[in-house]
């Protein structure tokens, strides 16, 4: 037998470069050249990091409940104004100053709970335009309005409230702080339209914030009441919002996703001073009213 010579032979093919039969080939799924290389399918997988990153951290941060709460009901309001030169006493109440009341206040309330604390977030609008005779003086800058002058009111009572609570040993308790900005949009002009007084403005406000729940029967019932008070040099500056509300869960609601029915009541006040167009507002108001809504929570 004739042996071929080393240098005859055929030098086997790299593996890479080697062609399978026909009927194997179909077989094996072929790759582009650039995946086989340190340069090809390293990238691929390590592009899907970030995003695989990204779903982790809002997985780990996402609450483990949201509840999500639109509610409709009258809003009274009562108090004093001042706008201008006024003694301790603001001297023009609600009627006088054609402020009145609101018959379908709107509100969307929502709570998400992160372990042992809740954000709670309230959007409040309400309008209380109408008018009235002043029993006071109003003057801001070279606009004056008698007293004993009819006058007609646009006033915008408006509300955006952040607050964040811990659970006091359970959930039925909790304790924190937030941030109130308080949106006072508040013109007033006597009939003839010769002068008109803007006190509008918007004002932060910080709060302790409390909040208690419990149940009676199907219904759960909590009250979260937030507000701050200081009193510096005779001065008193406050807002409170106290809101007793129940909760009916629907029947056939799913176990994670659950319809309630809701229902209550709303106490807010504001006692404040501030500069306007460089004039002094005084406003010490009270707005409380029933409400009813649908909370969607899931």
């Amino acid at each position: 037998m004739v042996q071929a010579s080393p240098e005859g032979r055929k030098k086997p093919k790299p593996l890479g470069q080697r062609r399978l039969p026909a009927h194997k080939a179909r077989l094996v799924p072929r790759l582009p050249v650039e995946a086989a290389s340190v340069g090809g399918s390293a990238p691929c997988m390590w592009n899907l990091a970030p995003t695989a990153l990204a779903l982790t951290l809002v997985a780990c941060s996402a609450p483990r409940r949201i509840r999500f709460e639109p509610r409709l009901g009258p809003l009274s309001v009562d108090g004093d104004v001042g706008v201008g030169s006024f003694s301790e006493d603001p001297g023009n109440s609600v009627d006088e100053a054609g402020i009145e009341d609101d018959s379908l206040a709107l509100e969307l309330a929502g709570q998400f709970q992160w372990g042992d604390g809740r954000l709670d977030v309230l959007l409040h609008a309400s309008s209380h335009d109408g008018s009235g005779t002043l029993a006071q003086e109003m003057n801001q800058g070279s606009a004056t309005i008698a007293a004993g002058t009819d006058v007609t009111t646009d006033f915008g009572w408006n509300l955006l409230e952040l607050g964040w609570t811990f659970d006091l040993g359970s959930e039925r308790f909790g304790f924190g702080a937030g941030l109130a900005l308080i949106d006072v949009e508040y013109e007033t002009s006597d009939l003839a339209g010769t002068a008109t007084i803007d006190a509008s403005d918007t004002i932060p406000f910080p709060y302790f914030s409390y909040r208690a729940s419990g149940a009676l029967g199907r219904v759960e019932v909590e009250l979260l009441a937030n507000g701050l008070a200081i009193a510096v040099l005779g001065q008193s500056t406050s807002y409170f919002d106290l809101d007793l509300r129940g909760r009916l869960p629907l029947h056939g609601a799913p176990e994670r996703t659950q319809g309630l029915l809701t229902f209550g009541w709303r106490y807010q006040a504001l006692e404040l001073e501030y500069d306007v167009s460089d004039s002094d507002v005084a406003v010490d108001l009270s707005f409380n009213g029933p409400y009813l809504g649908f909370q969607l929570g899931l």
